[in-house]
This record gives C-alpha cells, sequence and structure tokens, in this order.
C-alpha cells in the first residue's frame, strides 16, 4: 500500500493468515559492495527510509521477506500521478541461498545509519540465487524531485545484485525468535513462498503492481555489481508485454512468366531486401521470453522436486506414526488381558477370603463348645471330691468325739 508521506513507514499490512511476524515494518538501512569494492548505502535519507517486511510459519515453513522504500512520484507511466507509491524488492524464499542473523556485527559509518543511528541494530546477510523481484506501482517512473534520482538509481542496483547486508533496529517490531527460524529454514532448504494474492496484487491501495524486469532497467550512474548468479527471476507471465507485429517476408508476389516475350517484368522482393533491425528486435525478445519461461519451468520443477521430497518426509513420518500407534494398541491389548487376569485373581482373593472367615468362625464355635464341655466336666469331679471330702471330715470328727465320751 502507499505510504502517507515519504518519510513516513510505509504501512503495509501483512497477511492475517500467520504467527505475527512483522505486522509492521521495520526500519532498515541495505548496504552492498560495488565493483569498486565501496560500500553503497540505502535508506539512511529522511526522503526514502527503507523498510523491512518478513513473516514466517515454522509450521507450514511458508512466509515472504522484502524491503520497501518510499518514494513521491511526479509521474508513474505516461500519466501525471503526484503520489507517493514504494517500491518493493521482494526476496522469494526459495530463492534465497543463505540468510544469516547476526546481533554482534560491525556498523556503518554513523552518517549512513540515518535514523537508525545511536540505536541497537543487527544486520541480516543476504544471498541469493537469483535477483530480487522489483515491484513498482508502474513503469517507467519519474521521481516528483530529480534529487531523488540517486535513491532511484539506487534500487535499480539493488535490483541486479545477489548479494547485501540489511541493518535493522532490535526492539519490539522487530520479532527476533522468527527471524532466526526464517534464516535456519532458508539455510536448511526448508522454506517456501507465501502465495497470499495480497503479497503481490494489492501493494499499492488494491491496485496491481508490476513487475519490473532486468531488461527495463536502464543502466544507472556507477559500476553496477558484475557477480551475478546463473539465473535471474522472471517476471510474471501476465507482465510480458506482446511482441510488435512481424513484418512481411515478402513486399510483392513474384509474376508468373507464362512465354518467353519481353517486356519489363517486376523484380521479385525478397527477405534480403527487408529490414533486419525490427525482425532482430523481435527475435532477441523472443529469445529472452523463451529464456525466462525456461528459467521458470526449471524454478518450477526445482519446487516440484522439494514438494515431492516434503511429500516423501511426511509419508515416511506417517508410516512411523501408524507403526508407533499399531504397537500402543498392541500394548494396550496386552495390558487390558493383564486387566482381566487380574480381575480374575481378585476375585479369587475374595473367595478365599470368605472361605477363611467361615473357617474362623467354625473354629471359634467348635473351641466355646469343647472349652464348655471340659468347664462342665471338672466342675462335676470337683463337686464330687468336695462331698467326698466332707464325707471324710465328718467321719473322722465323728470318731474322735466317740473316742472322747
Amino acid at each position: 500500500m502507499a505510504s502517507s508521506s515519504a518519510s513516513s513507514p510505509d504501512p503495509l499490512t501483512t497477511p492475517a493468515a500467520n504467527t505475527g511476524s512483522t505486522p509492521y515494518g521495520v526500519p532498515a538501512i541495505v548496504e552492498w559492495k560495488a565493483d569498486d569494492s565501496q560500500s553503497r548505502y540505502l535508506g539512511c535519507s529522511p526522503d526514502h527510509p527503507a523498510n523491512l517486511f518478513f513473516q514466517f510459519d515454522a509450521l507450514a515453513k511458508t512466509g515472504f521477506f522484502k524491503l520497501s522504500i518510499a518514494f513521491a512520484w511526479r509521474k508513474i507511466g505516461t500519466r501525471v500521478q503526484r503520489r507517493t507509491a514504494p517500491l518493493y524488492l521482494c526476496l522469494q524464499l526459495s530463492n534465497l541461498r543463505r540468510l544469516s542473523f547476526d546481533l554482534s556485527c560491525p556498523l556503518p559509518p554513523d552518517e549512513f545509519l540515518g535514523p537508525l543511528e545511536g540505536r541497537d541494530l543487527a544486520c541480516v546477510s543476504v544471498e541469493l540465487t537469483g535477483f530480487p523481484v522489483l515491484w513498482a506501482p508502474g513503469w517507467p517512473l519519474t521521481p516528483q524531485n530529480k534529487s531523488h534520482n540517486p535513491a532511484l538509481d539506487s534500487v535499480k542496483q539493488l535490483a541486479q545484485l545477489s548479494a547485501f547486508n540489511i541493518y535493522v533496529q532490535r526492539g519490539p517490531t522487530l520479532a527476533t525468535e522468527d527471524l532466526r527460524l526464517l534464516c535456519r529454514a532458508v539455510n536448511n532448504n526448508e522454506a517456501w513462498p507465501d502465495n497470499d494474492p495480497r503479497d503481490t496484487a494489492e501493494l499499492y491501495d488494491g491496485r496491481r503492481g508490476r513487475v519490473i524486469g532486468l531488461d527495463l532497467l536502464a543502466p544507472v550512474a556507477g559500476p553496477p555489481n558484475t557477480t551475478r548468479p546463473n539465473s535471474q527471476n522472471p517476471p510474471a507471465y501476465h507482465d510480458l508485454e506482446p511482441p510488435p507485429p512481424m513484418a512481411p517476408l515478402t513486399g510483392t508476389k513474384k509474376r508468373r512468366r507464362a512465354s518467353s516475350d519481353s517486356g519489363p517484368i517486376r523484380d521479385e522482393v525478397g527477405s534480403e531486401s527487408l529490414p533486419r533491425k525490427p525482425l532482430g528486435d523481435e527475435l532477441a525478445l523472443i529469445r529472452d521470453r523463451m529464456e525466462l519461461l525456461e528459467q521458470r519451468a526449471s524454478e518450477s520443477e526445482r519446487a516440484r522436486d522439494n514438494a515431492s521430497r516434503r511429500v516423501e518426509d511426511l509419508e515416511q513420518r506417517l508410516t512411523k506414526v501408524e507403526h508407533e500407534r499399531d504397537s500402543a494398541r498392541g500394548r494396550m491389548k496386552e495390558l487390558e488381558d493383564q486387566l482381566k487376569e487380574l480381575n480374575k485373581g481378585k476375585d479369587q482373593v475374595e473367595q478365599l477370603n470368605e472361605d477363611l472367615q467361615a473357617l474362623e468362625n467354625h473354629i471359634d464355635d467348635r473351641v466355646w463348645v469343647e472349652v464348655d464341655d471340659l468347664r462342665t466336666s471338672v466342675r462335676g469331679d470337683f463337686d464330687e471330691l468336695q462331698r467326698e471330702l466332707r464325707c471324710d471330715v465328718a467321719d473322722l470328727v465323728q470318731d474322735a468325739l466317740n473316742d472322747a465320751v
């Protein structure tokens, strides 16, 4: 979306279906090396602030990573439109070779830090297998002020580079942990672009932007980085312009000679007499488009291979989970059988306890009966002995009395 002013951060809102990595842009400074080994910087001017937008879903391994540079335009395409609209450098996750996040990196000179001067900064190093995709509200573009042309040239240079550094401010708006996960996924070839249509089609207040191919980038002041990868990121199919109409192969028909009569004969106009420049330009354009389509097909093939590998990995994981599930079910069956055996043993123990209790009751009853019988017998014997002793004592006393008389 277009920002409210040239010096304010671009209020692009990210898609809502994610973990909320960066809901708003993070102020950034972009650094790259020119052929003269001198560092160049973008984003340090308050007229053209740069912002980093990224989002990563650690579960689906999808997201996006892009830079926005604010500009005030006087002319967009062939129409005079005085408005502010950013340029976007979109770095597709599948096009990233390496992405590193360094919290203890050396900082640029203070005069190039701009709004980030005196802040706690971190460095994101980017290496691409292709080039960034440059999105613009239209083409060609004319800045509102001629002094802004160097910044536009810098953006064009960045669109033709495969390696640069991004300095961002460490703070609440920077999801540091999500950025670490994104770097790890990119370095492990596990990151995939998010195909949310708002990421490409609604960057400018709902109006579709335009991909600016390398063939549309005019040479800019200052030598660009000549170290380029073997492949480039092609523009979208709908952004390719139709070729000019092909010139006819012959100007006129060759008249058939019916006889050998003499007379004026019209010369044949062959392809040799046609101007070759338009046809050569058309062939070059067709060749470029074929190369772009081949590169797009190669990228699609790589993405399909990566998706196939992911599907195979998921199938292996699913097989492993199913095996673990079957093992768990077998273990549960064994535990259920053991539980049934324990229940049977419990019933047997309860029956044994009942038998023991009945035996104890029987023993108690029998003991008490025998004790009562023994007590009765002892008491009878004791009473009989006592009577006999009394009789004997009475006889002795009677005999003693008789003798005394």
